[in-house]
């Protein structure tokens, strides 16, 4: 009898984290997340320049700081005296057709979605120029160095200081009720403790 109860235990605790892991982000490759804002610039039919991917890529990591407090991918963005780079989309993908993102697997995780989905409605309807405008007014942008990879800490840190707890304006125009809903849109929150406590994560 106590030898089925440890195996009724155990097969909990293998539920159990089987369900945590179903909830848990999936960590992504740049390349897979320029692929979704290609997919959806295909869907609408509006031209994706190649320094406008540039800029959802830098936004898509640091709202993924702003809503879960990790980076969505792990390579780094590279400062430039224009814009952000990520190097290895930079180099590997010609800026008219990006051809080479097309057997790449499409991102279903729900939570990345919703993010990806909230970067492209808030910076994705900007033209080039006016992005990187706003990228360039972040006070995150103006004190990193030219030619060096963004502090990823840095990043997070101003991010969400910008985004979450409101301690300086943002170029993006971007309200309380924006950030509250993509919250409820997704299963990040579940109750007002655990969006207090998202904010010093």
């Amino acid at each position: 009898m106590g030898s089925l109860q440890k195996q009724k235990k155990s097969i909990k605790r293998i539920k159990s984290k089987k369900e945590k892991k179903v909830k848990k982000q999936e960590r992504l490759t740049a390349e897979q997340v320029a692929k979704w804002f290609i997919d959806n610039a295909q869907q609408e039919a509006h031209e994706l320049t190649h320094s406008k991917m540039q800029g959802l890529l830098y936004y898509a990591k640091g709202f993924n700081y702003v809503f879960t407090g990790k980076p969505l991918y792990n390579e780094g963005i590279v400062k430039t005296e224009n814009a952000p780079i990520v190097e290895e989309i930079y180099k590997l993908y010609d800026s008219k057709t990006f051809k080479r993102l097309e057997g790449l697997p499409t991102i279903d995780d729900e939570i990345t979605s919703c993010i990806l989905e909230f970067v492209n409605l808030k910076a994705g309807s900007r033209k080039d120029e006016e992005l990187l405008t706003c990228i360039r007014g972040d006070k995150f942008w103006e004190v990193s160095k030219n030619g060096e990879k963004l502090n990823e800490e840095d990043m997070r840190y101003d991010f969400r200081g910008t985004y979450l707890c409101g301690v300086k304006p943002n170029n993006l125009d971007i309200k309380d009720d924006d950030i509250t809903k993509v919250i409820s849109d997704t299963t990040l929150i579940k109750n007002r403790e655990a969006y207090a406590e998202l904010k010093y994560l």
